[in-house]
C-alpha cells in the first residue's frame, strides 16, 4: 500500500502546485452543463426556491435538468427531492448514543451523463474548524458524501486497487473559531476526497484535495453553511455514463459541534464538549453480506461503518 500513499501526496503536491484553486478551477476542464461562478465565501442568506422534501437517496437518485453553474447557491436545483439527514434521526457511530443536539443537513442530488450534481445545505449556528495534525477532515463540524460509480464489493476502496471510483468526499465549513493569538480571519472551507486501505492489520486513511475535474464552492448562510458539487462520472471509476435502473453506492454523514467555547482550553487542559452540544450521524449503516468481516479491522463486524467499509454504504438505484 506504499504506492497508494505515494499517489496520493503526487495528487495532493500537483493539486497545490498548480496554484488551481478547488472552488473556482479554470474553465477548459467544465463540461458543457457545468460551469463555475466566482463566489464569496459568505453570502445572504436569499432562498432561492422552496425546498422539495421526499428524497430518498438511499434507494434512487433523480435525474438531473438543466445546467449546474457551481457557486454554492443551489438555484439550479428546485425540482430535486431533498433528503433530510439530523443528528436527532440519523444512524449514528456503532456502539455510540444517539446524539441530542439539533442540527440537520438537507441534501439534493441528482446525475445526468455527465456526471453527479449536488447542493448541501447544513442548519449549524456554531461553525467550528479542528486543524490540529491535519485532522479537519474530520470536522467537529462536517459533511460527508460516500460516493461510488457502481456499487460496492471488497469493504476497502483504496483509490487504485480495490474498489476503485469510490471515494469519501468530506466539506469542511468555513470557521472563525481559532486558537491562533492575534488572529481574527477565517479558517477556510475545504473539500478534500479519502480513501480507506489495509494497513497491516488495521485500514489506513489517505486524504487529498479534490481533483480539478470535480467542482465545488461554498457560502456561509444564516444559521449554517452550505456547499454544491460536480463529479463527473470519470472520476467515480465509469468510462461511460450509466443507464436508468444503474445502481451505485451513496451514502450519507453529518458531524457537529455547537460549543462556541470549543477553543477556551487550548492549549492548557483537555477539551471537555458539554452534553448536547455535539454529534455524528449517517444515513445509513447497511448490513455486511452474511459470514463477511469488516474491513474496520481490528474492530468486530458490529462496528463496520461507512468510513471504513463501503458495503455499509446504500445501493441506490438512478431513476
Amino acid at each position: 500500500m506504499g504506492a497508494t500513499r505515494k499517489w496520493f501526496a503526487l495528487l495532493a503536491a500537483l493539486t497545490w502546485l498548480s496554484g488551481c484553486s478547488m472552488r473556482e478551477p479554470g474553465a477548459a476542464t467544465v463540461p458543457p452543463r457545468v460551469a463555475d461562478r466566482a463566489s464569496a465565501s459568505t453570502a445572504a442568506d436569499v432562498p432561492v426556491c422552496s425546498i422539495v422534501l421526499g428524497g430518498s437517496l438511499c434507494t434512487s437518485v433523480p435525474r438531473f435538468a438543466g445546467s449546474q453553474v457551481v457557486d454554492g447557491v443551489g438555484d439550479e436545483f428546485c425540482e430535486v427531492p431533498a433528503t433530510v439527514l439530523s443528528t436527532r434521526s440519523g444512524v449514528p457511530f456503532p456502539q455510540t448514543a444517539q446524539p441530542t443536539v439539533d442540527d440537520a443537513l438537507t441534501v439534493r442530488v441528482a446525475w445526468d451523463d455527465s456526471g453527479l450534481h449536488a447542493h448541501f445545505h447544513v442548519d449549524d449556528p456554531v461553525l467550528v474548524r479542528d486543524f490540529r495534525l491535519d485532522s479537519s477532515w474530520a470536522g467537529p463540524d462536517y459533511v460527508e458524501l460516500d460516493i461510488g460509480g457502481t456499487f460496492p464489493l471488497t469493504g476497502f476502496y483504496d483509490g487504485e486497487t480495490n474498489d476503485a471510483g469510490f471515494m469519501n468526499v468530506y466539506f469542511n465549513p468555513e470557521s472563525t473559531l481559532t486558537p491562533i493569538k492575534g488572529f481574527t480571519g477565517p479558517v477556510p472551507a475545504q473539500a478534500t476526497a479519502g480513501f480507506a486501505f489495509l494497513q497491516g492489520t488495521n485500514y489506513g486513511i489517505e486524504r487529498a484535495p479534490l481533483p480539478d475535474i470535480a467542482r465545488w464552492a461554498y457560502r456561509t448562510v444564516a444559521g449554517g453553511y452550505e456547499f454544491e458539487l460536480y463529479l463527473p462520472w470519470a472520476l467515480l471509476g465509469r468510462q461511460t455514463a450509466p443507464a436508468p435502473g444503474t445502481t451505485i453506492a451513496l451514502d450519507l454523514g453529518l458531524g457537529t459541534n455547537d460549543d462556541p467555547a470549543y477553543w477556551s482550553w487550548w492549549p492548557t487542559t483537555d477539551q471537555v464538549v458539554p452534553a448536547g452540544l455535539a454529534g455524528q450521524v449517517f444515513l445509513a449503516i447497511q448490513p455486511l453480506p452474511a459470514g463477511a468481516t469488516t474491513s474496520c479491522r481490528p474492530l468486530t463486524t458490529d462496528r463496520a461503518n461507512p468510513w471504513c467499509d463501503d458495503r455499509t454504504w446504500c445501493q441506490p438505484t438512478l431513476e
